[in-house]
């Protein structure tokens, strides 16, 4: 997951909260409550990321199709 923040551009500390990390309980509803505060604009940014890099992603399955379709 982490990986997949850091090839979209997306700070992983404002994503991810860890857990099993008690240290990192007191981030957990500050970060819930500032997502939730701009829903719509997190929302724009992730799809914005995503759609940035989706023909890259793509690349290798449409390559994969083109071979198989040989």
């Amino acid at each position: 997951m982490l990986d997949v923040l850091s090839y979209l551009g997306l700070d992983e500390r404002r994503y991810v909260v860890d857990s099993f990390n008690p240290k990192e309980y007191g981030r957990l509803a500050p970060a819930v409550t500032d997502l939730l505060q701009d829903l719509t604009g997190e929302s724009r940014a992730i799809e914005y990321a995503v759609s940035k890099h989706l023909p890259e992603v793509e690349k290798p399955a449409k390559l994969m199709k083109k071979l198989i379709s040989q």
